[in-house]
Order: C-alpha cells, then structure tokens, then sequence
C-alpha cells in the first residue's frame, strides 16, 4: 500500500473512531494555509490548502472548502466561489514509534490533516487580482484571543501583460521541531515560468491589511519568542531555535518577480509545534534531507521529447537512511518512470518519460517528490519538479554552447564527450557562426538536467564528435542570456587529489618546465571519473610563453578514446577540459596532462610565484559532479642564476607606452650596448603577428593599425639569445 492511501486510510479510521466514541461536536481548529494558482492553457486552476490539528478537527472527505474571494479594484470586479474537494493527507509528526493525536486524541504530539482544494475558473487580465479566504478559528498559538482570531490568506496576481503560475515551495504549512532543536527547514524554490522568487518572513493576517496582535514576547521579526531564531538563511533553509514549549504561528511571503517587476505574491500561513520526544527524549537535533545544491526542479519539455531527470537528496546527518516518495500526475498518454536508491545519507532519483508527440494544451505540470529520513522528528519534505511542455520552435543551438548554459567556456567540451556519437536530426544549412539556429529536437537528453543532446553537435551536421570543439574555440566568451547554474547531482567518491607534481623541477629563469597534472594517489585513488575541467592560472609574472597542456600518458584515456580542449584566457591562465567519449567511467590515479611553463630569463631573482587551479569539475559518465576531490596549488619562487643587471644582460629597460593601447603605441628599450634586437608580436594563441629587426633601437613603433583589439605578447631577443616577454592590450 503506498504511503498516500495509507494515510487516507489513517484519516478514515480516525474519523470513524471519534464518531462511534465521542458525544461531543468537536470544531476545526486552522493551524496553516495557503491559496497558490496555475494557468491551464486558457483558464486558472485555483488550489486552496488549509490545515487542520487532529485533536480538533474531525473532518473528513466531505468536509467543505472554504470561500474563496477573487476581486480587481481596477476591473470593479469581485467573485466568490468554493473549490471542490482535492485530496487529503494525514500527516504523522512525532519520532518513529511516538503516538500523536491524530491516533490518539489525548497524546502530547500534535497531529496535523491537510485538505486540499482546487476548482478552474477564468480570471481576465488585470494588474490588481486579489485571492483571499478568511475563516475562524486558528489552532491555540502565541497571538492575542488564542484560538479566537480569525485565519486570512491570500495571493495576488498581476496578468495585464503575460498569464502565471504560482512560484513553488519546498516544505508544509505545519512544522514540527523537538524543544530546544535547532532544525534547518528546506525552503528552495523554483517556477515553471522561470521568474524570480524571494522569501521573506511577516506577521500572519487576521484580515485583509490587518496582521494579528501578537502576545508579549512574540512579534513578527520574533515569532517563536524571547531567546529563539526564526530566519531563512543564504543557502535557502529556514532555521528555527525555539526554547519555548508554544504552538507559535508565523507566515511566509513569496514573491515573484519578471524582469524586475512583482507579479505575485502570496502568504503562507504557518504554525511550528515543538515537542518531547516520548521514545528520544534525549534528542536535541534534527536534519531533514535536503536537495544536492544546483538541482534543477523547473525543466522544459516538448512533445515527442525523451525526457531524464536526475535528482540527488542529502542527509547531513551521514547515518539517517533517506528515502523519497515520487507522486507523479496521472495523466492519459504519460508513463513516467522512476528508479529510487535511498541509503545512509543519500537518495537518488532517476524519472524518465516520453512526452506524447499530439500534446495538447497544457503548459506546466508538477511531480511531487517527498523526501524523508528514520530520523526524529518524522518529518517529511516535499520538493515540487515544475515541468514545462513547450513547441520547442524557440529552442535554438548556439554553436559552441553545447550544454545549452548560454555562455561557451570548457564545460562546453565535457557535454561533448557526454554526447559523443550521438548523431540526430542536422540543422539547415548549419554553420558555426554566434547565431541561434533551428534544430528538430534529437529524443536523447543530458540525465543530470534535461537538455537535449541537439546542443552538443556545434557544427550542425546531424553527429556529435570531436569536430565540434572548433565551434567552441570559435566562440569562446560568447553569451547569449543570463548564465545558467549547472546542475550538480554528486556522484560518490573518496578525496582524491588534483595537483601538480613538483619533484625533481628547479623554478629557474629562463626554463620551459614540463609539471605534470596529477589526480588521485595510490592511498586516494579517483573512482568513476569521466572527464575534468579546469583553469589553471600562474600568478606572479608573465609567462615567456602562452601556458599549454598535454594529455599524452593520461590514465583517464588514451587519445582514441578521449578529446581535449584548451584555451588560453590571458597570458597567465589557460581554460582546459579533456574527458573520456566512451560513455564508460575509468579508475585510477597519476598522471593525467602535463603543463607547459616558460619562465622569462629576465625574471628577477626570488620572485613568488602562485600555480592554482579554478572552477574546477570533475564529471562521471551521467554528468554527475563529483565533489569531494582535494584540490591543490603551488607557492614557490623562481631563482635566476644569472642576477639580472649583471654585466652579460644587454637588455636593462623595456616598457610599451601606453599599454593599454588605441591608435598608438611605442615599444622603449634601454640596451646596456650597441646590439641587433628581433622584436616578435604574438597573439594569445602564440600565433607570430608582427616582426621587426633593428640596431639600438631605443623607440619602436608597434603596428597598433594592423591588429585587432585584443592581448599581444611582445617579446624582444637579442644577439646572445637573451629574451624578454611583455604583455601588450590592444585596445
């Protein structure tokens, strides 16, 4: 029996129970509540949630919704109507093995039912909509009158310009947390149309623009009173610390906002209810699972469209058993599909399901996944995958943006090796010009966020393969939007190490040094890894030479089964990624590139010098992030044998005046003698732009009319082969 009918089952037997042993009329007493509307392709279906407490409240399927109001000023418009019945849901609070009162009237847990309301009705365009409800009683709390005050929420909703969805919540109305816990409540959210959404906490309403009166000690920056934390945190969490043994109430308001104009809000009206555990009386802190950071919950489809969607939910607590229910809708023509792997800390959740090609109109809908653990309190959290269907006509391929992120950078060359082979439907007249181009959906799609694979085949010729990259190198920088988060869905593995292997390497003036790139140690190895990003940037001075890498001898892969790709992002850095196209995970550890650093031979004596690597991800053969990898940099001074400003330099000055530089520019150099100076101008690829040839020469004209704007390297030799390299902007 799936936990949705057992709780209804639960519901019933409670509502027989007190109806065949109680000759007393018991009122419902409202503990929380919330109206949320989703536009249906041509009208609006309004859901209106309210909860009840156990042991006041015996209502039960038939129990009628309440009346909701929906009015515009603007339009002199007002209507009441009551939505029909839903569903309900029993939901059991307390530690495994507690008896709370919606099995027991008289225990000293609360129990909580939630009714769910919902009917269509059309709502015609107006920037000034206001959907209320307004019932007595609320359940005992830390306000004025006690159970006396009234209940009001509402939503409001601005369609004058474009039709809405409501923006989506993790999390119930009705919060369980033990005495003197501190509990951090998941609060992400996500909305269908993608629009913004802010959270902040207010006071509950008693009515329209009237907040309740709170009892002393209590307000609306302070709900749970004198000693106690009530707040959200950076990383979308709701922390509650409550000392006290009160019922407090507080409320929730959601924004949201489309292009940075409010087009909705709505209260959601909350009740905590703090508890002693009768089982773990000793437990002070609770973790409910919460959702792997960079998960996607709004994704688009289309019909006729493979759909995978990867999710990962955590525990911090490393030893709680996670699990996730999936409720999917059930529609005619849909089969969802869903693989669960709950364990200690960790669940995964993989759904799959075609979208049927005759789809009809339906702009969103919603896949609950209510993600628990065996720790105490027995909480749940439910989290909300928005899906929205689309024509698709609008998703173009942006050559070189392969994981569809709207920027090209070197993730852009791991989606490549996620999708290597894969061939599909071939653009029109494709080319790799930074222009949106139309392309047929392919039905094969990245698991970890849903993309379809069409992005990755950058050159438009139907096959995903390594010719590809060029569209990459082509476009690199570009954007054509907002840049999107990528999705993280951790993959497990030990701390293996990514760093440069130094042994044997003297940091001397004048060197070209090979370091090798190593990731994971014999005592650390790295497990399923299938491909890295990563920039690498050496601070400290300019490089004789643009910084390269190279991928011969990597155990990652051989280079028949493998594609890398670089790219130089200034004189210091350079962006690189190399990755498996097997679709098979690989096992190791050493050596996996070497890089390439020309030390200057003018660089002086002990000069610091800082080798990092930056915004770093390591991929498994599903896209999956894998997080835990210790990554590590070098310090460490370059010495110069020679001292510069010793009798045998002939070079003592060299300066580009101005730098940056616009339609002029003037290379000075000092010589210490009469010598032949070659002056060679490269561009950021290494690429020889401009030579000049002269004999003291103090003033050379640099060629500024002839080259684009951009980073040059102007690097002066003379007749004993002494070097220096500067750096010039062309602006």
């Amino acid at each position: 029996m799936n936990q949705l009918s057992m709780r209804a089952r639960n519901t019933l037997f409670i509502i027989l129970f007190l109806m065949s042993n109680s000759s007393s009329s018991f009122a419902c007493h409202w503990s929380g509540g919330e109206i949320w509307y989703e536009f249906n392709g041509k009208n609006y279906t309004v859901h209106e949630v309210l909860y009840t407490a156990c042991q006041t409240c015996i209502a039960g399927f038939g129990m009628s919704s309440s009346i909701i109001e929906i009015k515009s000023a603007s339009l002199n418009q007002r209507l009441l109507f009551t939505p029909k019945f839903y569903s309900i849901d029993t939901l059991m609070t307390g530690c495994p093995g507690d008896t709370n009162s919606c099995n027991s009237l008289l225990a000293p847990i609360a129990g909580y039912i939630k009714h769910h309301f919902a009917d269509t009705i059309s709502i015609p365009p107006a920037n000034d909509w206001i959907l209320s409800i307004n019932n007595c009683c609320r359940n005992y709390s830390n306000l004025v009158g006690g159970s006396s005050n009234s209940i009001y929420v509402e939503a409001t909703l601005d369609n004058s310009f474009k039709e809405n969805t409501s923006a989506l919540v993790s999390g119930d109305l009705a919060l369980t947390s033990l005495i003197n816990d501190t509990t951090y409540f998941p609060v992400s959210s996500n909305d269908a149309d993608g629009d913004s959404v802010t959270l902040e906490l207010v006071a509950p309403m008693e009515s329209q623009s009237y907040p309740v009166t709170y009892s002393a000690g209590f307000s609306a920056t302070m709900p749970l009173g004198a000693g106690s934390v009530c707040e959200f945190t950076s990383n979308n969490y709701l922390k509650i610390f409550n000392p006290n043994t009160y019922n407090p109430s507080f409320a929730m308001l959601v924004k949201e906002y489309r292009n940075g104009k409010l087009i909705s809000s709505r209260i959601r009206d909350m009740q905590l209810i703090t508890q002693k555990s009768t089982t773990l009386s000793g437990k002070t802190h609770t973790t409910p699972p919460y959702i792997s950071s960079g998960n996607n919950l709004s994704i688009t489809t289309c019909p006729g469209k493979a759909n995978s969607v990867m999710l990962s939910f955590l525990d911090s607590t490393a030893t709680d058993i996670v699990d996730v229910d999936v409720i999917t809708p059930n529609m005619p023509g849909w089969t969802f599909n869903k693989t669960i792997t709950p364990g200690a800390g960790r669940a995964d959740v993989q759904l799959s399901w075609s979208t049927p090609q005759n789809l009809t109109t339906l702009p969103q809908f919603f896949i609950t996944l209510r993600a628990k653990d065996n720790e105490c309190p027995n909480n749940t959290i439910d989290y909300v995958l928005a899906v929205k269907t689309d024509s698709c006509t609008a998703d173009s391929v942006w050559p070189g943006d392969s994981n569809n992120d709207n920027v090209v950078d070197m993730y852009d060359a791991l989606a490549i090796a996620l999708a290597h082979s894969e061939t599909g439907a071939a653009r029109t007249s494709p080319n790799m010009l930074w222009l949106p181009q139309t392309c047929a959906a392919w039905g094969r799609v990245f698991p970890v966020d849903n993309t379809d694979m069409k992005h990755a085949d950058c050159n438009g010729n139907g096959t995903t393969d390594n010719a590809d990259l060029a569209a990459i190198n082509n476009n690199y920088g570009n954007t054509h939007g907002r840049k999107k988060n990528l999705p993280i869905a951790i993959a497990s593995t030990i701390n293996a190490p990514l760093f440069l292997d130094t042994t044997g390497i003297v940091f001397e003036a004048g060197k070209t040094l090979q370091i090798p790139i190593m990731l994971g140690t014999g005592a650390a190895q790295m497990h399923a890894a299938y491909g890295i990003a990563t920039t690498i940037d050496a601070n400290g001075f300019a490089p004789a030479a643009p910084l390269s890498i190279s991928t011969t001898g990597s155990w990652l892969g051989a280079a028949s089964n493998m594609i890398s790709f670089s790219k130089s992002t200034q004189s210091s850095a350079i962006d690189w990624a190399c990755a498996r196209i097997t679709h098979t995970n690989n096992s190791g550890f050493g050596q996996i590139g070497t890089l390439t650093l020309a030390i200057p031979a003018t660089t002086p004596d002990n000069t610091p010098l800082h080798i990092s690597f930056k915004n770093t991800r390591i991929i498994d053969n599903q896209g999956r992030q894998i997080a835990s990898t210790n990554i590590k940099g070098i310090n460490t001074t370059v010495k110069n044998k020679l001292a510069v400003g010793q009798s045998n330099t002939i070079i003592t000055a060299a300066s580009i005046v101005p730098n940056p530089s616009a339609q002029k520019a003037t290379l000075i150099v000092k010589l210490k003698t009469n010598a032949t100076l070659r002056t060679d101008v490269t561009d950021i690829t290494g690429r020889t732009v401009w030579t000049y040839q002269s004999n003291a020469t103090d003033a050379i004209a640099l060629p500024t009319q002839q080259l684009q704007s951009g980073i040059y390297f102007v690097k002066l030799t003379t007749a004993n082969s002494e070097t220096l390299t500067l750096k010039w902007v062309k602006e």
